[in-house]
């Protein structure tokens, strides 16, 4: 029977609920009982609405990453270190002596980055977080196989009911049959105890009321209520053990970001501290790199994924409509799907459950039980009666009152019929209780009172912040990804280019037609100290070595073509160039590049200027040019001198593109002298521009 002192357990909705479900929907709706509704437009309403979080996630994501390429195909040359090449340090900051800050900085945030990873991965593993949701999942796997029990449990009750019911059927017919007074005792007579005649009449009127005993009202019970429970518990609980947390799910959100980030911090506190470590830099960059962003690629989509959960959820908690319970959730989802046109004992007690046993609430189901029980417990009393009556009279004495009759099989009847409709109260009894209020209310409580509307709403927005910070650091983790990897010097190296100085500025840099940027090997200028890098820039304020101009052009015009080298780059493998180069226009100063001396005609005198510790001004590169001539038309220009360059040049792997073809050959043309006036070469001059456009 019903515990009458039971009372239903109140809903008390709390913060998280009420952040959750005030989430901007900007205009759409909130109710998420229209998710099952037949109109289409209502349920886009809600998904809409729903789904801005997720979709604000994934788009700063995408954004982030799309970045993160656009940076990568920009290069060194436009984004710097954003492009995931090494960090290099300004010319200038080295050369002044400056401290080159930017590459401290990187790191110091790298780090940081990493230590938050790991700090956020291993407390939602341990402390709270998914530990906690995982532990709510687990308490709400228990609370909804206790309903699913519930069905179980009342299908094979109602089935045994049902069996029960067709044996005392038949077992009836023949007793009804015996009970007849032409039967049961024909020739008594007045001899005949009247007592066992009216216990007689009574119990084959209970029995003829019995009809099937009950068995079309349990197969009903069995298919509309506890089929019904058993499904729905079953589904649910395929979801939670689908969508639930799994220890494993802990172990490897720590284990893959928290292994991630120790190595790249690791080998970035070599490279900044100490000397870098070159397996672990190819270790960081080829290996865990690419897994980092495969994990990001999932972390961020699982955060998308749970905050839509997440609204959804506090939907569910917050009532749809307002009222601020799951309760009116429950129902209108209810009555949205087709529970009540297909199994209407199913609605009824459906919302006797959820509406906390209220006395108001009608369960017709549970009304025809308990009269059934009630009608069963009558008929047990009279079989009682009767064997009673018959045991004071005695089976002998009725047997010659009534002719000689037996009635040994008749007083086992009645024993056996009474304890077939004792089972048969039993299973009703828990059936009963089965569907009983504080049974299944109490299960519902824990399952949405408990877990879905206090413990889940807490623990997702934990787990969601946590796995959020994670991604978010992570993405820096990947942005600064060149923290771990060395920082060089930014240097340029140039090829044989033309540099004119007919009507520029004295004091002006020069404009030079021609550049070549690249890094340099130390092993280039062995006149050079060691550097930290072996990819160190060239170190142009070093005192060992002289630069030189030398042109003349028999005239005394101001004018000349230089060939711009470095005089020590003598041998091929020397040379150590790398990159592409153009020949676009730029400005280039004495600190920038080196200039080598050009021959020009042998009885011409000769100026050198010696770059060491100061620029020469334009004015000084003009006076040593004043022996020269216009630069174009000379015979026998000597260029022997370029063949250590030649030889240099041929040996790098610097690339034109083939739009910088006619600014290649036009700079040949004015560092050889030039053509004749009818458009020949000499023979010096044709050979060594054939060879250069060669190369």
């Amino acid at each position: 029977m019903a515990d009458p002192n039971y009372i239903s357990p109140e809903y008390v909705t709390n913060a998280f609920v009420k952040a959750f479900s005030n989430v901007p929907r900007f205009g759409h709706l909130s109710d998420l009982s229209l998710i099952l509704s037949t109109d289409q437009s209502l349920r886009s309403n809600y998904i809409l609405g729903t789904v801005f979080v997720g979709c604000l996630l994934a788009a700063i994501f995408l954004f982030w990453s799309i970045l993160l390429v656009i940076f990568t195909c920009f290069g060194p040359s436009k984004v710097g270190f954003l492009s995931g090449f090494q960090m290099k340090r300004p010319m200038e900051k080295r050369e002044t002596g400056q401290k080159y800050r930017m590459p401290a900085v990187i790191r110091s945030f790298f780090l940081c980055s990493c230590m938050v990873v790991m700090a956020m991965a291993v407390l939602s593993t341990f402390v709270f977080g998914f530990k906690d949701l995982r532990d709510a999942s687990d308490r709400l796997l228990v609370s909804v196989q206790q309903f699913e029990t519930v069905g179980v449990e009342g299908r094979d009750m109602t089935r045994g009911l049902i069996d029960l019911s067709v044996d005392s059927a038949n077992l009836r017919d023949l007793m009804v049959d015996e009970l007849r007074m032409d039967q049961f005792c024909a020739s008594a007579g007045g001899g005949m105890d009247p007592n066992i005649n009216i216990l007689r009449n009574n119990l084959t009127q209970s029995l003829y009321e019995r009809d099937d005993f009950g068995g079309d009202m349990f197969i009903a019970t069995r298919m509309d209520i506890f089929d019904e429970v058993q499904s729905y518990g079953s589904e649910m609980e395929s979801a939670v053990k689908a969508y639930g947390i799994k220890t494993w799910y802990l172990w490897f959100i720590c284990a893959s970001f928290t292994s991630i980030a120790f190595f790249m911090m690791v080998g970035t506190m070599c490279t900044s501290f100490w000397k870098p470590m070159e397996s672990l830099t190819c270790f960081n960059t080829w290996f865990l790199l690419p897994i980092l962003l495969v994990l990001l690629t999932l972390a961020w989509s699982l955060v998308s994924v749970m905050a839509v959960g997440v609204v959804m959820n506090a939907d569910f908690c917050s009532g749809g409509s307002g009222t601020g319970s799951p309760d009116a959730t429950v129902l209108e989802m209810v009555e949205q799907s087709s529970i009540k046109a297909q199994t209407p004992r199913l609605d009824e007690a459906i919302h006797y459950w959820v509406d906390g046993c209220d006395s108001s609430s009608t369960f017709s189901e549970k009304v025809l039980i308990q009269e059934y029980t009630s009608s069963m417990n009558t008929t047990v009393t009279l079989l009682g009666s009767l064997a009673s009556a018959m045991d004071r009279a005695g089976l002998s004495n009725l047997s010659e009152t009534c002719g000689g009759k037996d009635f040994t099989a008749t007083r086992a009847y009645l024993d056996l019929m009474a304890q077939d409709y004792n089972e048969l109260i039993t299973n009703a009894t828990v059936t009963e209780k089965l569907l009983s209020c504080e049974n299944i209310n109490s299960i519902y409580s824990d399952i949405v009172y408990d877990e879905l509307c206090t413990e889940i709403p807490e623990a997702s927005a934990w787990a969601v912040g946590m796995l959020l910070a994670i991604s978010f650091f992570a993405m820096w983790m990947v942005t600064l990804r060149s923290a771990w990897l060395e920082t060089i010097d930014n240097g340029e190296i140039v090829i044989p280019m033309n540099i004119n100085v007919d009507n520029q500025d004295p004091e002006q840099p020069l404009e030079v037609s021609g550049s070549s940027s690249s890094g340099f090997s130390q092993s280039n200028y062995p006149h050079t100290q060691p550097q930290d890098n072996d990819n160190a820039a060239l170190d142009n304020s070093d005192d060992d070595y002289e630069e030189l101009i030398q042109t003349s052009d028999g005239n005394g015009n101001g004018s000349g073509n230089v060939g711009v080298a470095r005089e020590d780059v003598t041998t091929p493998s020397s040379a150590g160039l790398s990159g592409e180069s153009t020949l676009s226009p730029m400005t280039m100063t004495q600190s920038e590049i080196g200039l080598s001396n050009v021959n020009a005609h042998k009885s011409q005198s000769q100026r050198a200027v010696a770059f060491k510790d100061q620029e020469p001004s334009r004015s000084e590169l003009a006076s040593a040019t004043q022996s020269s001539g216009s630069g174009r038309g000379y015979d026998n220009v000597d260029v022997q001198p370029m063949d250590d360059l030649h030889e240099a040049a041929e040996s790098t792997e610097l690339h034109f593109e083939d739009d910088d073809t006619d600014n290649l050959e036009q700079a040949f043309d004015d560092m050889l002298g030039g053509s004749d006036d009818d458009g020949s070469y000499n023979s010096a001059s044709y050979n060594e521009k054939n060879n250069y456009k060669t190369w």
